[in-house]
């Protein structure tokens, strides 16, 4: 259970990095006391807040929105209430088995949700800032086997998040 909360506080970290960073509020130049009210105001809003926000920004692909309506109901409710989880028992062998597929299912979706936002950043950061990605991709390679999987991510950020039509 500690390794899903440990990858939960990932993906929540990555959202809202993206929400501050990629997908900014204004087009003003971000500045320091910007960043330092922004990250005051939003240091308690809720992970569904800035999902809500994404979503104002984006269109986002079907099935990846679905990813992201599951996860934040499971994430809802293993840090929330456990209760809410049909069957969540640790203590008999039967329950057990359902509370880890339970545990299992979330991982998954919040691995996915992790890799996503991650490979969101990177593209950003290669059109933002292209003189930083040599230093990154060095860094990435030393950690080879979960940093090739957010690059194949990364070609999937184009059609996992495209730009809002307005309505005319």
């Amino acid at each position: 259970m500690g390794l899903v909360l440990l990858q939960l506080q990932t993906a929540e970290k990555l959202i809202r990095f993206c929400m501050t960073f990629v997908f900014q509020k204004n087009s003003s130049p971000l500045t320091i006391d910007i960043l330092k009210n922004q990250e005051q105001s939003e240091r308690k809003k809720t992970i569904g807040f800035f999902l809500k926000e994404l979503r104002k920004h984006v269109s986002i692909h079907e099935s990846f929105d679905k990813l992201l309506v599951d996860f934040l109901n499971n994430r809802n409710d293993f840090i929330h209430d456990l209760s809410r989880v049909q069957n969540f028992d640790l203590y008999s062998s039967d329950n057990a088995q359902e509370a880890k597929q339970f545990l299992y299912t979330l991982f998954g979706q919040t691995d996915k949700v992790v890799k996503v936002f991650s490979g969101l950043i990177m593209s950003w950061q290669e059109q933002c800032m292209p003189n930083s990605i040599q230093f990154t991709q060095k860094k990435l390679s030393e950690n080879t086997e979960l940093f090739s999987e957010i690059e194949t991510y990364k070609q999937l950020v184009d059609h996992l998040f495209m730009p809002k039509r307005d309505n005319v």
